[in-house]
């Protein structure tokens, strides 16, 4: 786990990168949606953050599948303070509001694959919230539904 320290020195790095924008951004996360915090992701750079699966079904996938992708715990660690909600947003606009504590309570992954694949747009990609529904059978709920963004293209960490 980041200390305050080396969170503060990942955001002091952020923010001397500057504003530039990958030509592959797949996401762009924000604090407090501060535009001059902006850090653009290409899907390797996400990647980067760590990979782990989920083996669940969905509302929309019956069968049991797997996902693989970044724990949304992850990206509460480019925070210099303890995060309270993640803001997401689709490419949409739809947007959903998702409790921090419930990244930092369940294996909560920002999923970059469906089966070792690619999600292309028109199938729920490039990146979707994904809940392990099937290990936790009470988080299988309509607010947990509405949570599970797809197509999300920025997530904004208010702290």
């Amino acid at each position: 786990m980041m200390t305050y320290l080396t969170r503060a020195l990942a955001l002091a790095l952020v923010i001397l990168a500057g504003p530039a924008i990958a030509t592959d951004t797949v996401l762009t996360v924000t604090l407090n949606g501060t535009p001059s915090t902006a850090r653009h992701f290409d899907l390797a750079g996400l990647e980067a953050l760590g990979v782990e699966d989920v083996v669940t079904v969905t509302p929309w996938i019956a069968a049991e599948t797997r996902f693989s992708g970044v724990p949304l715990r992850r990206l509460l660690e480019l925070a210099p303070a303890p995060v309270t909600e993640i803001h997401v947003v689709a490419l949409n606009d739809y947007t959903a509001t998702i409790p921090a504590q419930e990244a930092r309570d369940y294996a909560i992954i920002l999923a970059t694959r469906r089966n070792d694949q690619l999600m292309p747009v028109r199938d729920k990609g490039p990146l979707w919230i994904i809940y392990p529904l099937s290990q936790h059978p009470e988080l299988d709920t309509t607010t947990t539904h509405q949570r599970m963004v797809w197509q999300i293209s920025r997530i904004d960490l208010q702290y």
